[in-house]
């Protein structure tokens, strides 16, 4: 199991520096922007492509695409090295073409509709995770491709890109989990008694316990987390990064909700809870 938390902040403080065939009133920049309905848009499929540069040499270990449009056949590329000439010619780091939807098999259908229909079934956006592990990558430079040449809609659009160094389980951890849905829908009953329905987007709802027997993982981590992100900064959260079937559903992007404390009920255990409600465009 390879569970994982982060934030994105080393990216959002990160300098864009290049960014191919970006629109002027959707730039590269939208991708250090919370809101996934603020997307970066790149209108040739040849050449969809940005560069960052980090304000400090940091580890990344958690480079994330979230939000994208990307078609069944499309391939993310990541790089990185430590001179941006180098991350063309001599990177340090390079994952080659990456499958840039989750799913296991891209053409899996999720949340199919009673009537079986396929479109009303398919999640309207999509996610790329890759997991650099714990050790991660050190490099100043980070470049991702978005190879989509056969797309669609004829552009790439991509709404949140996250470079992190994640949280992940420290020492004897506990954690479970419970997932539900963020419904958004209205019900209004007339004087007729007729009921009528607003339709509106659902999300999801992640909530998440936490014990361990390590004082640094739950203070320098979890804590140390909720301080920073607080309840108007998003994380992003991905359940088991190793079980590539599942891992469109179990990976959430959104914004932590009713804190809870973090608790030494016995000498030497601590525990705590996190809800994180989805971002959805």
């Amino acid at each position: 199991m390879a569970f994982l938390i982060a934030s994105p902040k080393i990216g959002d403080d990160a300098t864009i520096q290049a960014a191919g065939s970006e629109t002027s009133d959707q730039p590269a920049t939208n991708l250090q922007t919370m809101q996934p309905s603020e997307v970066w848009r790149a209108t040739t499929l040849g050449s969809a492509y940005v560069e960052y540069e980090l304000a400090t040499l940091r580890t990344i270990d958690l480079v994330a695409l979230l939000y994208h449009n990307g078609s069944p056949d499309a391939m993310v590329r990541v790089r990185a090295a430590s001179t941006q000439a180098d991350l063309a010619a001599n990177p340090g780091y390079d994952s080659g073409p990456l499958m840039a939807r989750c799913e296991k098999d891209s053409r899996t259908l999720i949340w199919t509709d009673e009537d079986d229909n396929p479109a009303e079934g398919e999640y309207t956006y999509q996610h790329f995770v890759l997991d650099l592990g714990g050790a991660g990558k050190r490099y100043s430079w980070w470049r991702a491709d978005v190879i989509d040449a056969q797309n669609p809609d004829g552009y790439i659009e991509v709404g949140r890109l996250y470079l992190s160094a994640a949280e992940r389980p420290g020492k004897a951890p506990r954690y479970g989990w419970g997932m539900g849905l963020s419904d958004g829908q209205q019900r209004t009953r007339a004087f007729g008694r007729q009921l009528f329905t607003t339709e509106k987007s659902t999300g999801k709802t992640l909530e998440m316990a936490f014990g361990s027997g390590s004082e640094t993982d739950m203070w320098d981590s979890h804590f140390r987390l909720q301080r920073l992100r607080g309840t108007s900064k998003d994380v992003l959260v991905v359940l088991d990064t190793t079980k590539t079937a599942r891992m469109r559903d179990w990976t959430v992007c959104g914004l932590l909700s009713d804190p809870q404390p973090l608790v030494n009920e016995t000498i030497g255990f601590y525990q705590t809870s996190l809800t994180v409600e989805e971002l959805i465009p």
